[in-house]
């Protein structure tokens, strides 16, 4: 039915554009022609031999009209035009007719063999168009196409093509109805219904049906959804989506979305009852329940210029539901669909300062001891310049946290923070170009702690147990660092060099000592390229940067013409007090750090590569590779990634050394082909986590992707899965596109290098 929707809009714009009468009634009508005759009596312009008729329409444009005889009469205020009759319309569009009868406001009239030349190329011809009682239009025999007409030969169907016999628009009730309307694919009829109405497109928003939806998974079967759409008021609407499967029960979902004066909010949910749980073993589980469901919201407020009200809710049944039903497909402002994370703010904004009050939930595998956090206050105030050039900053940070079961020699039940700081930066560049940054900070904290046991065992039997006791630690924490650079240009034969060498010094007392302070914020640290220069690499509160280090590194790029350049970089830490800041296996132990690196390449057009890494001292072996590659021409592309991370820097203990990769062809104009996969090299734990397999073609008008997966991933009900998508874009009228699992690592049509984004909250029915 989608593909109905768009005739009548480029027909009504080209061919009855409406003006209001007052606004064209007061205008003149200007003609020229080779011979002109004017009957006073009858009150009548006759207009003979390259006739043009130009009429200025008040905020829009000129319409102008060519004909080889006009005849206007000021009595009747009718224009008839016959004769390779040509209307210009101010949209851009061109009407072609043999006949043309019509008011001089353009409210009224008769067209007769009638053909549009839209502004987008799109193309219209109807056996003739009547406008009747200004406000109904009604054309006989019309057909639409957006698709180019073969040059050798004219006559030959277009790719595709719409028919209808009757079409009529209302302007009052706002709505099209067709009536024996065709569907023709290279000429031959695939879709007919013998009545169909929508609103109009003129309509922002109008209640009734979206675009169907389909798909089919090994996992869920076949799905389809129809889309119903709910025009409450013009702030607020409601989208209700239902949903069948063949493999498990219905799925309910909706989406309320209200817009106020100073702010928006919405709220997307669904409901579902899972049949017959499985793990990947086949065995039969109970966790996750069958019920299942998910609440998502997000909402802004602006409660004065400078203040903001946000929010941020997002709960579900489990934390595989997302993951395995395509429920947030259609939404997808809403990203996280694991660990989801639930948060609350109240924040000011001002030239020199924020302020900020903060609420986070979240929802892990790990509930009970998964922390909520109220309130998280943040203060931030920065001066200007002084009279030598320094800058002063002050910062608070106030911090509640609680969760309902310790994790033993790492967490408290509960912990209260305040920090304040404050520092003093001065830049300075001397004559010959050194580059000097000074940076003195200072930052109390204080702690107020429960049942936390720094010292104790992990064993079974302790496991979750709380001590009841209550302590109170703090620290001060001042820092200062200077930082030197010096960089060198120099221009060659068909380059720019730049060589910046780079050095800094880092001293502090050593201030990590207190274990009575627990680490909740500071554990995703590890030394790489980014926060090798700088003076605190902790991204939180509970771990301090102390200590006293030296840090060199060396910058080297070459600039070439057309953006083109090779830039390297490396550098290491150099640890002046032997002390260990950074946890074991992140990149730096208590005399040095790694030596970490990064390459960009761009030397032509058509290749780029990104490589990042950290190297271990000593031994040469790599603790961390990134890489990322572009390189092709249209007609062979290559794009590929690949991480390895020794097990040493993971959580889990495990290494990581995973690669995903994508070839892809432009063979023709309008073929491309293009084969993907993510793969885990690891023997062990290795074989592909996915493959992709896709074709595309499009035209002008016309674009349809087809394609082949299969996945083999594992958690709890999540099991491997396959299945085969087919998407039709169709030029002006819509897409009708498959519903995927979102449990793939970014949606299918991505990896298909589908470039065209659905605007998915369709407001108009159809």
């Amino acid at each position: 039915m989608n593909f109905l929707i768009l005739i009548i809009f480029l027909i009504c714009q080209s061919v009855v554009a409406e003006v209001s009468s007052a606004a064209t009634k007061s205008l003149p009508i200007l003609f020229k022609a080779d011979r002109l005759e004017y009957n006073k009596s009858l009150d009548t312009v006759l207009a003979l031999g390259n006739v043009e008729a130009s009429q200025k329409i008040s905020g829009i444009g000129t319409r102008v009209l060519y004909a080889d005889q006009l005849v206007y009469s000021g009595i009747t205020k009718k224009i008839v035009a016959q004769g390779n009759v040509i209307l210009m319309e101010p949209s851009g569009d061109i009407v072609f007719a043999d006949y043309f009868n019509f008011s001089d406001d353009f409210r009224d009239g008769f067209i007769r063999t009638v053909k549009v030349l839209m502004a987008d190329q799109s193309r219209i011809a109807a056996h003739s168009s009547e406008r009747i009682k200004e406000t109904t239009t009604v054309f006989d025999k019309a057909v639409y196409s957006p698709c180019n007409i073969c040059r050798k030969n004219p006559n030959k169907p277009p790719l595709w093509q719409l028919k209808a016999k009757e079409v009529i628009s209302d302007e009052v009730e706002q709505t099209i109805v067709y009536k024996d309307a065709t569907f023709e694919f290279y000429g031959v009829p695939v879709f007919y219904t013998p009545y169909f109405r929508h609103s109009s497109p003129a309509v922002k928003k109008k209640s009734g049906f979206l675009a169907p939806r389909y798909g089919t998974t090994v996992d869920l079967g076949a799905m389809l959804s129809v889309p119903v759409f709910y025009n409450i008021d013009s702030n607020r609407d409601l989208t209700l989506t239902p949903m069948t499967t063949t493999k498990q029960g219905p799925i309910i979902s909706g989406e309320y979305r209200h817009r106020f004066r100073d702010g928006e909010a919405k709220i997307n949910s669904s409901y579902t009852q899972t049949r017959g749980l499985k793990d990947a073993s086949g065995q039969s589980i109970t966790d996750p329940k069958k019920e299942r469901w998910h609440l998502l919201s997000q909402g802004r407020y602006e409660l004065s210029d400078e203040r903001l009200l946000t929010f941020d809710i997002n709960r579900a049944s489990d934390t595989t539901y997302l993951r395995r039903y395509p429920v947030m497909q259609q939404n997808p402002s809403f990203a996280q669909i694991k660990n989801l994370t639930s948060t609350g703010a109240v924040e000011q904004f001002r030239d020199n300062s924020y302020v900020g009050i903060k609420g986070y939930a979240f929802q892990t595998d790990a509930p009970k001891t998964t922390p909520s956090i109220f309130p998280l206050a943040v203060f931030s105030y920065q001066t200007d310049p002084d009279r030598i050039g320094g800058v002063w900053n002050l910062d608070g940070n106030a911090l509640a946290l609680r969760r309902d079961q310790v994790i033993v020699n790492r967490t408290g039940k509960e912990m209260q923070r305040l920090s304040l700081g404050s520092g003093w930066k001065r830049p300075y560049i001397t004559p010959r170009g050194d580059v000097w940054t000074v940076n003195l900070t200072a930052r109390a904290d204080g702690y107020s702690v429960r049942d936390f046991q720094p010292n104790a065992k992990l064993t079974a039997a302790n496991a979750g147990y709380n001590s009841g006791g209550k302590t109170f630690t703090g620290r001060l924490f001042p820092q200062a660092s200077l930082d030197w650079r010096y960089p060198l240009v120099k221009s060659l034969e068909k380059s720019d060099w730049v060589l910046e060498p780079m050095a800094m010094l880092v001293a502090s007392p050593h201030r990590n000592k207190d274990s009575k302070i627990p680490n909740e914020d500071s554990q995703t640290v590890e030394i790489d390229d980014v926060n090798t220069f700088m003076a605190n690499r902790f991204n939180g509160y509970d771990m301090v940067d102390d200590g006293y280090r030296g840090v060199y590194g060396l910058n080297n790029t070459f600039y070439f013409p057309h953006q083109r350049q090779i830039s390297i970089f490396l550098g290491q830490t150099r640890r002046l007090d032997h002390h260990r800041v950074i946890p074991k296996g992140l990149g730096e132990n208590d005399k040095e750090s790694d030596y970490v690196g990064r390459l960009k390449l761009k030397p032509i057009n058509w290749m780029t590569a990104t490589y990042r890494t950290a190297v271990k001292p000593g031994t040469g072996r790599p603790r961390m590779s990134e890489l990322g590659v572009s390189l092709g021409k249209p007609i062979l592309t290559l794009s590929a990634g690949y991480v390895f991370i020794t097990k040493s820097s993971m959580p889990s203990q495990q290494d990581i050394s995973q690669v995903n990769w994508q070839l892809s062809s432009q063979v023709t104009e309008q073929w491309k082909v293009s084969v993907a996969q993510i793969r885990n090299l690891k023997n062990n734990r290795g074989g592909a986590l996915a493959n992709f397999l896709s074709a595309t073609y499009q035209d002008e008008c016309f674009q349809i992707i087809g394609g082949i997966y299969k996945t083999s991933y594992h958690d709890r009900d999540i099991r491997p899965d396959s299945g085969f998508l087919v998407q039709l874009n169709f030029k002006n009228l819509g897409v009708l596109e498959p519903i995927t699992a979102p449990q793939y690592p970014g949606s299918m049509l991505t990896a298909f290098d589908h470039d065209e984004k659905k605007e998915v909250d369709k407001p108009k029915n159809w």
